[in-house]
């Protein structure tokens, strides 16, 4: 149980990270801004993603494919 909460608290900081490290690569460039949305959804282990336009929702399927690795393999140890 510990490995889980670890692991839920190193995302939450990495999340974070990434968060404010793109709001510092957004703040140098021009004042034309272009709003992307995008989501992930897991009911159990299955992911649901959407996303407004194919860039992001690439991201978005690396994205989820990386989680759903890193949540095969904590399942796998328990």
């Amino acid at each position: 149980m510990f490995k889980l909460i670890s692991a839920g608290t190193i995302f939450i900081v990495i999340r974070m990270i990434l968060i404010v490290l793109g709001t510092f690569s957004q703040a140098n460039k021009s004042s034309k801004t272009e709003a992307k949305s995008a989501g992930i959804i897991f009911i159990g282990p299955i992911p649901f993603g959407w996303a407004s336009d194919k860039q992001t929702f690439y991201t978005l399927l690396a994205i989820i494919v990386i989680v759903a690795l890193i949540y095969l393999f904590f399942w796998r140890r328990m």
